[in-house]
């Protein structure tokens, strides 16, 4: 806490040691983690390809372990028999469609490895063959690496990875792309898989693609490739050589007129950006991060969607990185952004104002003199549980890191309005962040109260606006921490024992 302001630190430091919070820091610290992994684990690394061609009719998808085990004899029968090239893609068309099946398809896999189908299928890995068998067959494989670590094992084992590699080529475009997505989700499932990529040539062949599909900004191979990339990049640590040579790459299709291109670049900054800190600030330069903060202003959910979370990861840094988002306009951003924004991206705006009260003195009062702190307030009472529980830390950072003015601040702004109808929501968490933030705010009344020989008018609004009837309920509720805090705001800031009737608030009672 500021030393400027002793007895708000002897407040806190009052309530640690008389047992009625916990640490705070620890709790962030814990929080912050588990949802910065949360979010990173929200992309998808690892893809599911339907269909090797657009004119293709997918079979219909069989229940059933039953009804399918002869159904794969048959397949595995038509593979191996002296048949037409087109009844063996319809074969391995439906076994694809079998093994998609949720219910039954990794059974389904573990039976086909066993009598030798899966085998049989990356015999077909092969430019021998036609290029439409090969595909279809390396679609099957790409399902199957979808499907777990110990399916991609067991091809490894079989030197799949090598085959599929060598499959690649520019002028054999659907098998590549079919193969690119098998790849894909090797890279994407552990660091251990992108390691022996990079050790077959992998990255060398995926920005050889890259470079001769440029010009064609709506070719899918174009995103398949980008997304292969950004899987090379996406496990840390990230070597530092790679995470410079990524970013250069990427940087140049911020302005495709596709949008998928244009998200995939942002995908691989989202990897980028959970990099060290050497690496963010190699590659993170003023000119990077306002190209990204443009697309903060895009209709388009998934752009904005990405936008949002790479500036959220940048927010976690130190303060003057911090202070070079604000510089360059962020919250005029993000306010114009919570009007169109989905709960998701309410949630991730949420998380950003957080870091920025957690930040500096002069960054949390920039947030209170801004109209996106309105937005704040409003989040508390939100229907997303998960943007409730982020507006109610980027309010309690304010209680904690800040000092009597700035807690004051938020109640002047009105914030006691929304206070009632947040305490009836029962979430343990945002419930103790919203009481918590209560409890300071009281003591910074009962402390401007002292100063000024009048009443805590803190206190009398908060009962004015309903906050105390609401919080007696709460003397009833089952977690300790909320109940413990629910007591001793009672009994230290409006004299009231546990199930005694409010006292009156009338004019000229004074709080002690």
């Amino acid at each position: 806490m500021c030393s400027e302001y002793p007895r708000f630190q002897d407040r806190q430091e009052s309530y640690m040691q008389n047992n009625i919070i916990q640490n705070y820091n620890e709790r962030q610290e814990v929080y912050s983690i588990s949802l910065r992994r949360s979010k990173r684990e929200e992309f998808a690394y690892k893809r599911r390809q339907t269909s090797t061609n657009e004119n293709t009719e997918v079979p219909f998808i069989i229940t059933g372990m039953v009804v399918c085990l002869p159904r794969i004899v048959k397949i595995q029968e038509q593979l191996k028999e002296n048949c037409s090239d087109g009844i063996k893609k319809k074969a391995l068309e439906m076994f694809k469609a079998i093994i998609m099946n949720p219910e039954i398809g990794k059974e389904i896999i573990k039976y086909s490895i066993e009598n030798g189908l899966v085998l049989d299928i990356l015999g077909f890995v092969n430019s021998s063959f036609t290029e439409k068998l090969v595909a279809e067959a390396v679609s099957c494989l790409s399902v199957i690496c979808y499907s777990g670590n110990e399916f991609i094992e067991y091809l490894k084992r079989n030197d799949a990875i090598a085959k599929l590699i060598g499959i690649i080529d520019y002028s054999r475009e659907l098998a590549t792309e079919q193969a690119l997505y098998a790849l894909g989700n090797i890279s994407g499932e552990a660091d251990y898989y992108r390691d022996i990529l990079i050790s077959l040539d992998f990255l060398s062949i995926v920005l050889n693609l890259i470079e001769k599909c440029q010009n064609n900004p709506q070719s899918t191979l174009l995103e398949v490739s980008l997304w292969n990339l950004g899987n090379l990049v996406r496990w840390r640590p990230i070597p530092f050589e790679l995470g410079k040579q990524t970013a250069s790459i990427a940087k140049k299709f911020f302005f495709s007129p596709s949008e998928k291109v244009v998200a995939e670049a942002l995908r691989i900054f989202l990897s980028l950006s959970n990099g060290s800190d050497e690496l963010i600030s190699e590659i993170f330069p003023l000119n990077v991060i306002e190209d990204i903060m443009n697309y903060l202003n895009s209709p388009i959910e998934d752009i904005h969607f990405l936008a949002v979370k790479i500036i959220g990861n940048l927010a976690t840094g130190d303060d003057g990185q911090v202070q070079k988002l604000l510089d360059l306009g962020l919250l005029g951003r993000l306010l114009n952004l919570s009007f169109i924004a989905s709960p998701n991206t309410k949630q991730n705006i949420m998380w950003i104002l957080g870091n920025i009260t957690c930040g500096s003195h002069l960054q949390r009062q920039q947030v209170l003199d801004h109209t996106i702190f309105n937005f704040i307030m409003q989040g508390i009472i939100d229907p997303s549980q998960k943007v409730r529980l982020e507006a109610s830390f980027a309010i309690n950072h304010i209680v904690h890191n800040g000092n009597d003015e700035q807690a004051l601040a938020v109640i002047d702004r009105g914030f006691f309005r929304y206070v009632k109808d947040a305490l009836r929501f029962n979430d343990p968490d945002f419930l103790y962040n919203i009481i918590e933030f209560c409890q300071g705010a009281l003591g910074a009344g009962d402390d401007r109260a002292e100063d000024l020989g009048t009443k805590n008018m803190t206190a009398v609004e908060f009962n004015e606006t309903g906050c105390l009837d609401v919080l007696e309920k709460l003397q009833d509720h089952n977690n300790g921490d909320i109940y413990k805090k629910v007591v001793f705001i009672i009994t230290t800031y409006f004299g009231i024992a546990e199930n005694v009737p409010p006292l009156d608030m009338g004019p000229g009672v004074a709080f002690s």
